[in-house]
């Protein structure tokens, strides 16, 4: 199964702007998408995007805080719940959008997506894994 692990993206909730009369995408915004397009170019080079309908599971981790082992120990085993993250639908829109035409060849081919929220790590990164989407369980 193919996978890939792309930055932690910024949130997509107000992902358009307009000024002027004009629509644009924040700076913050498009530099993400090119950065997260060439992780997936490279390491995709050498496979086709897939044709078919694809399965896709994301998982979305936090950005390690300083002070992670004094909120561990004050809130236990779920302490990363209540980090500052954005939230997953923000996620899965950035990374499919990093995807379409490298892993897969439009987001339309997307049948089944698992949405999940992981343990914090350093930068904050977005995993994701595809597959061929075959109608059984995955």
């Amino acid at each position: 199964m193919p996978s890939i692990t792309l930055p932690y993206p910024p949130s997509t909730n107000r992902i358009w702007r307009t000024a002027g009369g004009k629509t644009y995408l924040p700076a913050k915004v498009a530099d993400y998408k090119r950065r997260a397009a060439w992780v997936a170019k490279m390491a995709m080079r050498d496979r086709p995007p897939l044709t078919g309908p694809v399965a896709v599971r994301i998982v979305l981790h936090p950005v390690l805080p300083k002070d992670a082992e004094k909120r561990q120990r004050i809130w236990g085993d779920y302490w990363h719940l209540e980090l500052r993250c954005i939230d997953l639908a923000n996620a899965e829109k950035a990374a499919v959008d990093a995807l379409q035409g490298v892993a897969f060849e439009d987001d339309k081919q997307i049948v089944r997506m698992v949405l999940e929220r992981g343990q914090p790590v350093p930068e904050g990164a977005v995993f994701v894994e595809w597959t061929p989407f075959d109608g059984g369980i995955t």
